[in-house]
């Protein structure tokens, strides 16, 4: 049974493989360059508030800030504690739980972001 979109997944040698680049899982070189890049953005960062497909709830988007997913989840960790909210950071955005538009943009400021 040869299919030619078959690769192996696992090697009794070193463990689990990337799907991306087939190396071991501890030294993926295709996640590492996901990690490590840096989006170009033109313009200032983005503060939304939207309540489609959060069951009612209501989220604080920020997009459009140009910096790696390390230093995207330090920024929302930093945030989160500063209002005292949870949130995740998805597709090189962060969501703060609840309404945070003024405030958020403001801290955002304060740290020297641009925000419309």
């Amino acid at each position: 049974m040869s299919d030619s979109n078959s690769r192996p997944v696992y090697s009794t040698d070193s463990g689990r493989l990337c799907p991306g680049c087939g190396n071991p899982s501890g030294s993926c070189i295709c996640r590492k360059e996901e990690r490590d890049f840096v989006p170009e953005m033109t313009g200032p960062a983005r503060v939304t508030y939207e309540t489609r497909g959060y069951k009612g709830k209501g989220m604080t988007v920020i997009s459009g800030l140009a910096l790696n997913l390390a230093e995207l989840a330090g920024l929302a960790k930093k945030l989160k504690q500063c209002f005292g909210t949870g949130g995740a950071v998805k597709d090189r955005c962060i969501m703060l739980q609840g309404d945070f538009r003024e405030a958020s943009a403001a801290q955002l400021r304060r740290l020297g972001y641009p925000v419309k």
